[in-house]
């Protein structure tokens, strides 16, 4: 999950947090959300409502029965906020359907009900995260082609920011 925020001093700081999505699927019908267990481990009220709709959706758009799936999710420090929403459901996606995540590649956006992909801030500092991690690939919500960056102080086309720094961007 690429993150951005700002440090003690107020500047932009952004990094990755892993998280670890697991499925399975019971013969007994019952829709169950259980969020509790997952604020116990550090995830804030926007992330937890953004990781509901991201099980949610992910579940409809699968095929998959909704009462027969329950879905847990793992994170290993404090992280809030909707902007993994996208990348929860795409993850989440490919665990039901048993299909592997490209490696090296990092996704921000909100996620609808609908399942479209809104727009997030503090952009330019998430790719800086994600290059400084090794990623070779960001993707971006439309609507984010251009944004501010505060490190630079101006805005900033992002394809070509993130080319600057050895990051294909592209819009999704």
């Amino acid at each position: 999950m690429l993150w951005a925020g700002t440090d003690a001093k107020g500047l932009p700081t952004g990094g990755i947090e892993p998280a670890g999505i697991a499925v399975e699927t019971r013969d007994d019908p019952g829709f169950t959300v259980t969020l509790d267990d997952i604020q116990a481990k550090g995830g804030g009220p926007q992330w937890l409502a953004s990781t509901a709709m991201a099980g949610a959706v992910a579940t409809l758009a699968s095929g998959a029965n909704p009462s027969r799936v329950v879905l847990g999710y793992t994170i290993t420090g404090p992280i809030d906020g909707p902007s993994g929403g996208a990348a929860l459901t795409v993850g989440t996606l490919a665990v039901i359907r048993g299909d592997a995540i490209r490696p090296k590649v990092a996704m921000t956006g909100t996620v609808s009900p609908d399942g479209t992909i809104g727009t997030v801030s503090r952009v330019p500092t998430k790719i800086r995260a994600a290059a400084a991690a090794g990623y070779t690939t960001v993707l971006i919500p439309p609507g984010s082609i251009n944004q501010y960056d505060q490190k630079l102080g101006r805005e900033v086309h992002l394809p070509t920011f993130g080319k600057s720094l050895g990051v294909t961007v592209r819009v999704i």
